[in-house]
């Protein structure tokens, strides 16, 4: 055990070409300590910024879990330093290689506080927010809260606008820039506001759409290193412009469920004309529960319309697990609809998030059943036990909340519930042995391989599950599917 310790608190940056090339002999597979490794392969996502261009300060980073605004003990790592060190460029910690996200980050929404009074003027409050006519991100300080009773909180906002001096070319490329912001000298989002003369550039948004972000302290080395600014009055902000754009416009696209962009390579949902009127719309459904990989949702969308006009359907359904307990982890499902032998429909997705052939199995029984029109009867086949059992549980009437949220992929299971009873469908599982030569099943579990090698994750979104009040994430890199208490015990290990 001293040794197990000793050698995962390393003085250096742990690089991935260690974490690939464990010692198993030394380190067996699923040990507290391999865990360790494998979560902290991932320690990039934790250190960079949402866009994943920029590296965190330590302040940002060095956060107490139960209370964020509140800083751990201990001074800052070697570690950190000889990171930003080694791999930024520039006051913002610009990476040298940014890390591609292919992980569900989601936001941290950080709105101000609203006030009890009815108006309320806050003292430095600077907040982004994601003006949708201009597409565009408006930064500003809050002047007044008006808050009504009768309807919701909005905000009279002073316009600042990052346009850096052309002395900060000394810098390089932009987005090496100090992030400055300066007043707005007046533009068409201007609104009067009587109660204050003196800015020159007004603009109102509703309150609990407002992100609050920080500024910088001016203190005497900061200033020291700086180039001459033109300007009078002006700031600078702890976060690069860049990533607090990319931050606010995803705060803006979940609190209102966009989906990604439609790609030209996918099918648009074939629509036949005389049947326009009685076409069952599964695709808010579908855009609602679903989250990631555009093709697959629109995919998906596609298939719903295809069988509008049918009541059964016999689903096998399958997932795929590769590598599992190492950082090359990949997972896919897949499933084959054969009611009608000469038109077979499939599907699959890659999965990247709780990787496990049970995780997968749920996904795509998911996937099948929520394409499926209203009152369908459907005959599911799968070579999961653990999948018919659960099944069974969470339709049991008597099952409570809290054991519901005690069963492994408790969000998935609660959406295929949700599934269910809205579209009143009849839904019978069936067990089939797996790979025993039966054509479906063997074929499901080939495509669900494919799946694996696709380019996007698939990701279901929990925000929209009825009854779900609250969802436990962990340093936004997604929702804990896991019984707490057994996800906690691995963390808990692993510190």
């Amino acid at each position: 055990m001293t040794n197990t310790q000793s050698d995962f608190w390393l003085p250096f940056w742990l690089d991935l070409h260690r974490l690939y090339h464990i010692n198993t002999t030394k380190y067996p597979t699923f040990t507290t300590f391999s865990k360790a490794l494998i979560k902290f392969a991932s320690l990039g996502y934790q250190l960079t910024l949402i866009d994943g261009q920029y590296v965190k300060a330590w302040s940002e980073i060095n956060q107490d879990p139960l209370q964020p605004l509140k800083q751990l003990p201990g001074r800052k790592p070697q570690w950190y330093q000889r990171y930003i060190d080694q791999n930024t460029v520039g006051d913002n910690r610009h990476l040298l290689k940014p890390i591609v996200i292919d992980k569900a980050i989601l936001p941290s929404h950080k709105p101000p506080h609203i006030s009890p009074e009815y108006y309320f003027r806050p003292k430095s409050e600077w907040i982004v927010y994601w003006h949708a006519p201009s597409s565009s991100a408006l930064f500003g300080r809050t002047i007044e809260q008006k808050n009504d009773p009768f309807s919701k909180s909005i905000s009279f906002i002073e316009h600042w606008i990052h346009n850096p001096p052309s002395t900060f070319s000394i810098y390089g490329s932009p987005k090496k820039y100090p992030s400055i912001l300066s007043p707005c000298p007046g533009c068409n989002l201007h609104t009067p506001f009587h109660r204050d003369t003196r800015p020159n550039c007004v603009f109102i948004a509703p309150t609990l759409h407002l992100h609050s972000i920080k500024t910088q302290k001016k203190d005497r080395t900061f200033l020291d290193n700086l180039p001459r600014i033109p300007y009078k009055k002006c700031l600078f902000l702890s976060q690069p412009i860049n990533t607090l754009k990319v931050l606010i416009y995803n705060i803006y696209t979940h609190s209102i469920g966009i989906p990604d962009t439609i790609p030209s390579s996918t099918p648009l949902p074939t629509i036949h004309p005389h049947n326009i009127n009685t076409l069952p719309n599964n695709s808010p459904l579908i855009t609602r529960l679903l989250l990631g990989c555009s093709s697959s949702i629109y995919k998906l969308i596609s298939l719903s319309s295809r069988i509008y006009d049918r009541t059964q359907f016999t689903f096998y359904t399958d997932g795929s697990v590769f590598n599992l307990g190492t950082p090359q982890s990949l997972s896919g499902s897949r499933w084959v609809e054969t009611t009608d032998p000469n038109n077979l429909l499939t599907f699959n997705s890659r999965l990247t998030q709780h990787i496990s052939s049970t995780h997968a199995e749920v996904m795509a029984i998911l996937t099948a059943l929520i394409i499926c029109p209203h009152s369908s009867l459907i005959n599911v086949y799968t070579d999961s036990s653990s999948c018919i059992h659960t099944f069974n549980k969470i339709l049991n009437p008597l099952i409570g909340t809290r054991k519901l949220q005690k069963i492994p992929n408790h969000l998935i299971w609660l959406g295929i519930k949700y599934i269910i009873s809205f579209n009143h469908l009849n839904v019978i599982l069936h067990k089939v042995k797996a790979h025993s030569n039966i054509l479906y099943n063997d074929m499901a579990d080939n495509l669900a391989k494919s799946g694996t090698q696709l380019p996007h994750t698939l990701y279901i979104n929990f925000k929209n599950l009825p009854r779900q009040n609250a969802t436990l994430t962990w340093l936004n890199l997604g929702p804990i599917e896991r019984p707490t208490r057994k996800w906690a015990k691995d963390i808990i290990s692993c510190r």
